[in-house]
């Protein structure tokens, strides 16, 4: 609804017939002068009671009097309502709402192709464990930590025997899953602390931190070399492995981690030139410590060759009558220093893949002599023989002893 202009001059007092702004008064009430300002009064004299507040007229707002107060333009009345958008308008937040989708997932490709980039980063694309990088950032912690709380760790470098004959002979792919099963091996023989990584082709790294004795790494590489003593089925062929290992001590072998990997390095190289199937140790002390491991391990398979192995008997008696009724075969190693009782060897002999062929002499001398003994007329006897745990896990027991028996 509009209203008319006269309206407002008519409601405000004004001559509708008068020109814009100009009052309905008189000329002769416009022009006179306005009366003068009373003078002002004397200064009040001093009261006890409180002046009045001050009287404030009231301030006159300009209003414009040809403004079109409440009347909508042209354009306002072919506006749209905004509760009913144009198609247009719907096509442009489609348009909108389908970008936003495609940009979330172009995102979301970005976030998982950036999470494959640092798994990649992190771990051998094709044994899992950890690439060179990774294994570098962790010993770099290792080494913050055993400089602060004055500590050992060891750096260990593995090295596959005749890894290529192997490539060669069954092809890439028989390989391949070789290396798999290789370090999964190890990784079962090591502690949730350590670290293994694989610096390239047949050769892997083993970080130990936390050694308290020199000792502690000979336990470790004896470990190591078990894991790897029974044969891997591999694409239906048994393959047989054996690894040289080089291990570098902090902090006698390096300060930091190029100088721990180079000593390493080295003492992989030296033990692959005493033919491989062993370990050297880079610091000269320990070093000293392995080359007498190392001796007795081969006076060990020596004296299994030359016969030096012997059996000793101790009788089972029966308390009640007195009489024997069996005996226990003991094993000793007639070294030609000294003889030695089996508690001295056979735990070495289980590291070093050695129990299955003595516990399998053992059994075979035991049986021979019980069967003489059983001829003698001894035929109640009874002959009782260890047998390691390795031995009991081998395939071929119950045939050893069938066979033996026979």
């Amino acid at each position: 609804m509009t209203r008319k202009k006269g309206s407002w001059r008519s409601l405000l007092g004004l001559d509708e017939k008068s020109g814009p702004g100009t009052p309905s008064a008189s000329l002769d009430e416009a022009t006179d002068p306005a009366p003068a300002d009373p003078p002002p009064a004397p200064a009040a004299e001093f009261s006890a009671e409180p002046a009045p507040p001050p009287r404030v007229e009231a301030a006159s707002i300009p209003i414009s009097l040809d403004s079109e107060v409440d009347t909508p333009s042209r354009d306002e009345e072919d506006r749209p309502s905004p509760e009913a958008p144009s198609a247009e308008v719907r096509e442009l937040w489609a348009e909108i709402e389908w970008l936003r989708g495609a940009l979330g997932q172009q995102i979301a490709a970005k976030k998982r192709a950036e999470a494959e980039v640092r798994a990649l980063s992190d771990h051998d694309p094709l044994t899992g464990v950890a690439s060179p990088r990774r294994f570098a950032d962790r010993l770099g912690v290792a080494l913050i930590h055993a400089q602060r709380y004055k500590q050992m760790l060891a750096v260990i470098e593995l090295g596959l025997d005749n890894f290529a004959a192997i490539n060669e002979r069954h092809g890439r792919k028989v390989g391949d899953d070789l290396l798999k099963s290789v370090a999964l091996a190890i990784e079962s023989s090591l502690r949730q602390t350590d670290t293994i990584g694989r610096v390239e082709g047949d050769a892997f790294t083993i970080l130990l931190p936390g050694i308290k004795r020199d000792d502690d790494v000979g336990v470790v590489v004896d470990k190591l070399r078990l894991s790897l003593r029974s044969p891997f089925s591999i694409g239906g062929h048994e393959l047989l492995v054996t690894a040289s290992m080089g291990v570098a001590l902090f902090p006698d072998d390096g300060p930091d981690h190029e100088g721990l990997m180079q000593s390493a390095r080295v003492a992989m190289r030296r033990a692959k030139d005493k033919g491989g199937d062993t370990y050297d140790i880079h610091a000269p002390r320990t070093s000293a410590m392995a080359a007498e491991r190392l001796a007795r391990e081969r006076s060990l398979r020596r004296a299994l060759v030359q016969g030096e192995l012997a059996l000793y008997w101790q009788p089972v008696v029966d308390c009640e009558n007195g009489r024997i009724v069996g005996v226990e075969a003991l094993l000793r190693w007639r070294n030609p220093e000294r003889m030695r009782p089996a508690a001295e060897f056979v735990p070495m002999a289980e590291v070093t893949g050695l129990a299955v062929p003595l516990g399998q002499w053992a059994l075979r001398h035991a049986c021979l002599q019980g069967k003489a003994w059983h001829d003698a007329g001894h035929r109640g006897l009874v002959v009782s023989v260890n047998v390691s745990a390795r031995q009991l896990q081998h395939p071929s027991l119950v045939k050893l002893v069938r066979r033996v028996l026979e």
